[in-house]
């Protein structure tokens, strides 16, 4: 029987590198990208359309196509979309997975959430983003209001919840026979034991990443940060007309190659302690779940830290 593998993420994980790396040169395996995973009509209407509109016998065919070999399908974003959307699909996301392939592996790597929430802010910024680090993170405990909803489909936020990582594993491990989680701190120290590790778990010939230390995603300091979010204030009105466009595009590449900075970007100490917090008895909760995850340093002390 052909053997269907699905990375789901989280974002932030490495999963451009994997996808590039690793994923495409696995022997005896096709492989489905984003191209496919994410932007084909197809998934699109997987991971976006309502119940009551999605054609669950048209997906069935391409869902067939896929079957009838052994593939590894990967999209960070079958996790579900937290931006805008609150990870409001996540469920039915991989309800419909489970449905089209029942027998799938899935695997999961996680990254210590204070890091993970850091990138996605950075990305953001270089996206356009304007607002600051404390408005972009929505802690769950704290009182929705009309100026500033708890779940807001508008606003450039990342909700604490959808990184509580045991809701997601529980989830996966309900619907799936296997599911493996590996961790993206494990990946960055030793890429070349990290990709002999993936094939071993997942019992695929050999593959090594030739070209672990490049850098596949935007990576701005703390200077740089603080320069582009001030210039995307102006984005909105640079965008209006051709020069203004080119004028924006012109001060973000002279921000990105032209002003250095040695300070690697973080978020206010008292807000990578909030988060600390806030994480901590999931955490908790996940190596108790997953005890092998204790055997990773990384897990032990960007994880659980002092605590643990």
């Amino acid at each position: 029987m052909a053997r269907t593998i699905i990375h789901i993420g989280m974002p932030r994980t490495a999963s451009t590198s994997l996808q590039r790396e690793f994923f495409p040169k696995v022997d005896g395996f096709a492989f489905y990208g984003v191209e496919t995973t994410q932007f084909s009509v197809a998934f699109q209407q997987l991971l976006y359309q309502d119940d009551s509109l999605f054609d669950a016998v048209g997906f069935e065919r391409t869902a067939a196509e896929i079957r009838s070999k052994n593939a590894i399908l990967s999209n960070e974003l079958f996790v579900g979309q937290s931006l805008y959307l609150n990870s409001t699909n996540r469920s039915r996301t991989a309800r419909r997975l489970k449905q089209f392939f029942p027998d799938a592996e899935v695997l999961i790597l996680l990254r210590n959430q204070v890091s993970l929430l850091q990138s996605l802010y950075a990305i953001g910024v270089y996206s356009g983003h304007t607002c600051s680090p404390e408005s972009y993170i929505r802690f769950s405990n704290l009182e929705s209001t009309p100026e500033n909803p708890l779940y807001s489909t508008f606003a450039e936020a990342e909700t604490t919840e959808a990184y509580k990582y045991s809701n997601l594993i529980a989830l996966y491990q309900s619907l799936f026979p296997q599911v493996h989680v590996l961790l993206f701190e494990d990946f960055k120290s030793h890429p070349a034991a990290f990709a002999e590790r993936l094939t071993t778990l997942l019992q695929l010939e050999k593959v090594k990443i030739t070209d672990p230390v490049k850098q596949v995603n935007k990576s701005l300091s703390a200077r740089q940060i603080k320069l582009v979010r001030k210039l995307n204030h102006y984005k909105s009105v640079l965008n209006r007309g051709r020069y203004g466009k080119w004028l924006f595009g012109v001060k973000l590449r002279f921000i990105e190659h032209q002003i250095s900075g040695k300070k690697k970007f973080k978020f206010s100490d008292a807000l990578q302690e909030k988060l600390r917090s806030t994480y901590l008895d999931d955490n908790r909760k996940l190596a108790d779940m997953l005890p092998q995850l204790k055997d990773s340093d990384w897990f032990m002390d960007d994880y659980l830290g002092k605590n643990r």
